[in-house]
């Protein structure tokens, strides 16, 4: 509490704790902050931040590290992601969503039918309960049905949908399963490979850290997807920027001069 205020968990996110500030801090100043990839110590360390990060959040989440992407934010990442989704939708294609979820759940799948033709339906919730009509949601999800998107948790009314029963029924028909915990992150522990979900995306910032954006994207899945990026680039992602940097090494230096 300060000032008469006590702050709660709300939209606009957790304070972070002394302990994240401090790493941010101390990390800012200590002189090695660096772009990746590069030919020195500082990139190096930077380097290894990224990929201990992502072996932190993948062990936070239950997840493979080899598939944590980090970003700005969840609705920028999602943004992001749906761009390359649309792409691999065409008309007759189905996507499930619901009306319990966070407008960033729905509208990157709205625009994502939009460009390609296919069909974006939301499954309803019971008024009285606040809880996601499933067997409306089972009726809805069809053979034609490429991506289920679901919360973890309504950030409005708090209300969780049966995730494990969401995703057999999805699966079953061949779905893929994108699943938004940023509500649902900061009050129950979450297990992705038990959940079985191919994508899962959260917010730091709703758990006591920095405001940044934290999605899990199936390794395979990833790696399968169209890109859009720079030659340097990696055509496959995370970036490994640790590989990236040894296969640079390995180049006559024309090539490391000009073409990267």
């Amino acid at each position: 509490m300060r000032d008469g205020w006590s702050r709660f968990d709300g939209p606009a996110g957790t304070q972070m704790v002394d302990v994240a500030i401090n790493a941010m801090s101390d990390w800012a100043a200590h002189g090695s902050n660096a772009n990746t990839g590069g030919y020195f110590a500082a990139a190096d360390a930077c380097d290894a931040l990224l990929e201990s990060t992502r072996s932190v959040v993948g062990e936070f989440l239950g997840a493979d590290a080899s598939g944590i992407c980090l970003g700005a934010n969840m609705t920028t990442m999602t943004m992001a992601f749906h761009s390359r989704i649309a792409r691999t939708l065409k008309p007759g294609d189905r996507i499930v969503g619901t009306q319990l979820d966070h407008e960033a759940n729905v509208s990157p799948w709205r625009i994502a039918c939009e460009l390609s033709g296919a069909e974006h339906v939301l499954t309803p919730f019971d008024a009285k309960t606040g809880r996601l009509d499933m067997d409306a949601f089972e009726k809805l999800v069809t053979d034609q049905t490429k991506w289920v998107a679901i919360t973890g948790a309504s950030n409005l009314i708090g209300t969780m949908p049966d995730l494990s029963a969401a995703i057999a029924i999805a699966h079953k028909h061949g779905a893929r399963v994108f699943v938004d915990a940023v509500a649902l992150a900061p009050h129950k522990q979450i297990n992705i490979r038990e959940l079985g979900c191919d994508v899962l995306a959260t917010s730091p910032y709703k758990w006591y850290g920095p405001h940044a954006g934290v999605m899990y994207i199936e390794p395979e899945l990833l790696n399968s997807l169209p890109v859009a990026k720079v030659r340097a680039a990696s055509d496959t992602g995370p970036r490994n920027s640790r590989l990236a940097h040894r296969i640079l090494k390995a180049l006559p230096p024309f090539r490391q001069r000009h073409d990267f």
